[in-house]
C-alpha cells in the first residue's frame, strides 16, 4: 500500500481509502452487522487506513458497523471521517443539536474523536453559505474541544461554485 502524508500534518494515509456506504444491504436487513463489519477489519488488514463513513448509509447502520470492526484495532492505526449538515440535525441550527449528532457519531464509531468532519453534501454555492453560516462555529468548536482533529466540506459543487466556497472558507483560515 502506500501512503501520503496529509497536508502539513503528521498523518501518513493509505492511497485508496474505505468508502463505508455499501456494505451489504441483504446483510444488514438480516441484522448480521458483524459479517459487514469483516469487510472493514480486511480493508485493514490490507494496508488501508482511511475510513469514510456518514449518518444514513446503510440504512443509518453504517456507523455502527465501521464502530464495531474499527473498536477491534489500535487507535492509532486508522483515521476515521463522517459527516454532518443541517439535515442530519433536524434543520435545526443550535450548539447543542450539532453536539448530539456529533457525540452519536462518535458513540457508533466507538471513538473519542474523529479525525475528519466533513460539512456534508454541500449542493450549490448558497447552501454552502447557509450551512457554513449555520453550522461552521460549532465545527470550530468541537475543533477546539479535541472532538475533531480537521474540519473538512464535501461537495457536489462544480467549476466556478467549488472555486468560490474553497476561496472562501481560506478567508475563515487567516
Amino acid at each position: 500500500m502506500h501512503y501520503k502524508q496529509y497536508g502539513d500534518t503528521k498523518m501518513k494515509m493509505s492511497a485508496i481509502g474505505m468508502g463505508c456506504m455499501r456494505y451489504n444491504s441483504e446483510d444488514i436487513k438480516a441484522g448480521n452487522l458483524s459479517k459487514c463489519a469483516e469487510v472493514a477489519l480486511y480493508a485493514h488488514e490490507k494496508g488501508i487506513n482511511y475510513f469514510d463513513t456518514a449518518p444514513f448509509y446503510c440504512s443509518d447502520k453504517s456507523e455502527i458497523i465501521t464502530g464495531m470492526a474499527l473498536s477491534q484495532l489500535p487507535r492509532d492505526s486508522y483515521y476515521i471521517s463522517s459527516k454532518t449538515n443541517l439535515g442530519t440535525v433536524g434543520g435545526k441550527h443550535t450548539a447543542s443539536d450539532f453536539r448530539k449528532r456529533l457525540e452519536t457519531t462518535l458513540s457508533r464509531l466507538k471513538v473519542d474523536y474523529l479525525d475528519f468532519y466533513h460539512l456534508w453534501c454541500v449542493l450549490s454555492l448558497d447552501s454552502f453559505e447557509e450551512e457554513l453560516e449555520a453550522l461552521y462555529s460549532f465545527f470550530e468548536q468541537a475543533k477546539a474541544d479535541g472532538l475533531i482533529k480537521n474540519i473538512v466540506f464535501s461537495s457536489h459543487m462544480q467549476g466556478e461554485e467549488l472555486e468560490t466556497a474553497v476561496e472562501r472558507l481560506s478567508f475563515r483560515r487567516d
